[in-house]
């Protein structure tokens, strides 16, 4: 196969949209809390939060903890924290 200009341009082409894709699959995954700490959410009950209708969350305890790829999720009771 010889290298004509038009197939090196579409190689030049392609190699440059490659290079704009993927960044995207070289991201490290998602963190879920801030403020410097491991705690998700804040301490909220991350399973409580799908039945609430509104609100703010329902604060978790240290009493019903996990660990997840290092990040702390704290729960409301034992029943959020056997479903997690």
């Amino acid at each position: 196969m010889t290298l004509t200009r038009r197939s090196f341009i579409t190689l030049a082409v392609a190699s440059f949209a490659t290079s704009l894709v993927m960044p995207a699959f070289a991201t490290t995954e998602p963190r879920w809390y801030s403020k410097g700490d491991n705690l998700v959410a804040g301490g909220r009950d991350v399973v409580a939060y799908f039945s609430l209708d509104s609100g703010d969350g329902v604060l978790g305890s240290d009493a019903f903890m996990a660990e997840h790829k290092g990040s702390v999720f704290h729960f409301s009771n034992a029943e959020s924290l056997a479903t997690f």
